[in-house]
């Protein structure tokens, strides 16, 4: 099974209100963050409703080379086992950059979300203006094991926002 069936992806505002909280709290310290989003797939209405927002256990560094964030095997085990019992997907990763959204080539290299058809979106600014999709960077990952951009019609399409 994969995600590329899915049309549409609905994330609750209180859902990206805790993922931006987490994604601002670390920008204000001048460090990138992830967050997951999980939920459960209605294959009848090829929709995937995004539940929760899962902040992993991670280190964030700001070296000399750059920004970055790092999940450890034991955090993504326990993620797993969580999803496994609640019954849920994970459906997306969302990581801040400090001024455009972009994925670098340690985001294509590096993700957590792994499943074809899932999405990695990337935020500008460490999430310090309102919640819009159309100011995120969204990649999903296609049968060629890529990440490919969407463009904003695409991301219109896909992603809606509710109360």
């Amino acid at each position: 099974m994969n995600f590329l069936n899915i049309q549409e992806v609905v994330f609750s505002s209180s859902v990206l209100s805790d993922a931006y909280s987490w994604l601002r709290k670390a920008g204000a310290k001048e460090l990138e963050a992830v967050v997951l989003f999980s939920g459960t797939f209605r294959t009848e209405a090829s929709t995937f409703e995004v539940l929760e927002t899962i902040i992993p256990e991670q280190t964030s560094l700001n070296i000399e080379g750059g920004l970055l964030y790092a999940v450890d095997g034991d955090e993504l085990h326990r993620i797993n086992v969580y999803l496994h019992e609640s019954k849920q997907l994970l459906i997306a990763q969302m990581h801040s950059h400090p001024g455009r959204a972009y994925h670098s080539s340690t985001d294509d290299a590096y993700p957590i979300v792994t499943k074809i058809g899932a999405l990695s979106i990337v935020v500008p600014n460490f999430a310090a203006d309102q919640i819009s999709p159309r100011r995120w960077a969204v990649y999903r990952l296609n049968e060629s094991v890529t990440w490919q951009r969407l463009n904003d019609a695409e991301v219109a399409r896909l992603i809606k926002l509710t109360k």
